[in-house]
């Protein structure tokens, strides 16, 4: 059954027919059938800021203590709004929106929504969240109505600032796995192996992988919404300006993300010319698209790290993810000398 106006004929509010408990099982069914999205906005602060066992995961061990967060949650809605707050049929402009009058009247589609903005506050964490003040600050960012954080240029800048202190990273970690790799003599480090431990190995191609994967997330729950929202609410006039305000923050946040961490040489198109930053364009046309997961970023920069290496062209980004593969296959080698060694027993 397609979705019907509100008109005088049909006066009665969806949030009139739903009851309290209805609501919270709404709620939390569609959140623990998402449970990805919390767990990667864990990953965001894990082993970064605060110890594990402080982080709250929400998950099919916990649904009691989902219900309860829920409960307060859609009781301060219900006293915020006790006619059930603004229709988003009747809104003419974005600046009335209101998360809570969205999920009393249309629950689906405001857990939809709610889905898209917890993909967004994963990847935040995971892009601007290394000390635990870093961790105070994006949580603010999640505190903020959804209109104000689409729309806040404060979270664009501490991504540019994150993001670019992340590059810089890979940049001085480069001199690191090179010089591992240099004579006995010539090493600033004593141990190759605590050297080919850092924090490049341990921490930043591990955030990385993960900011990668948190673009597909954030598409997927794009894609979701837009399922939803053309299903349930056909015909609400501020639907496209809501739906191009999301896709629009994504793809910023897309483009600050490639643009940062993909090598030099993939920001020129087949003949030559420069791709100008789409994060400032004079329209909207060409933004990049979210890594794919099926293409990791690692492999993905291991294959143009092996093809740049035989122009000459290779990024620092490039040469660390060969020293680290090149170091990786030496100590197979050695495994399995040794193990050839001992099956024709010539280790004492």
């Amino acid at each position: 059954m397609g979705h019907q106006r509100h008109t005088s004929e049909n006066p009665l509010s969806q949030a009139s027919k739903i009851g309290f408990d209805s609501y919270v099982d709404i709620a939390t069914h569609m959140v623990m059938h998402d449970t990805d999205l919390e767990c990667l906005k864990a990953l965001g602060v894990i082993d970064r800021t605060v110890p594990k066992r402080t982080i709250k995961h929400i998950d099919i061990q916990c649904p009691d203590q989902l219900k309860l967060e829920w409960r307060a949650r859609i009781q301060q809605w219900q006293e915020k709004f006790p006619d059930g707050g603004p229709r988003i049929e009747n809104l003419t402009t974005l600046s009335e929106f209101e998360f809570g009058a969205l999920f009393l009247h249309h629950p689906l589609s405001a857990m939809s929504l709610w889905n898209v903005m917890q993909a967004f506050y994963a990847l935040d964490r995971l892009v601007c969240c290394k000390s635990a003040a870093d961790l105070e600050r994006v949580s603010k960012w999640e505190t903020l109505p959804v209109i104000d954080y689409l729309d806040a240029n404060n979270v664009e800048k501490a991504w540019r600032a994150s993001l670019s202190l992340l590059a810089k990273e890979l940049q001085e970690d480069t001199k690191a796995k090179v010089d591992a790799f240099m004579a006995p003599g010539l090493r600033s480090s004593s141990s190759p192996a605590e050297t080919l431990k850092t924090k490049m190995k341990e921490d930043a191609l591990r955030r990385i992988d993960r900011i990668s994967f948190g673009t597909i997330m954030l598409e997927e729950a794009q894609t979701g919404l837009r399922e939803t929202w053309r299903t349930n609410l056909r015909g609400v006039a501020v639907l496209d300006l809501m739906m191009e305000k999301i896709r629009w923050a994504a793809e910023i946040r897309f483009s600050m993300i490639n643009n940062s961490l993909r090598p030099r040489e993939s920001q020129y198109d087949g003949e030559g010319q420069r791709i100008e930053d789409p994060t400032k364009p004079e329209g909207k046309e060409g933004m990049t698209k979210p890594l794919q997961r099926k293409d990791s970023f690692v492999k993905k920069e291991l294959t143009t790290a092996w093809i740049s290496t035989g122009r000459g062209d290779a990024s620092p980004l490039a040469i660390v993810l060969l020293l680290i593969l090149f170091g990786c296959l030496h100590k197979l080698r050695r495994h399995i000398v040794a193990e050839s060694q001992l099956n024709y027993g010539i280790y004492s």
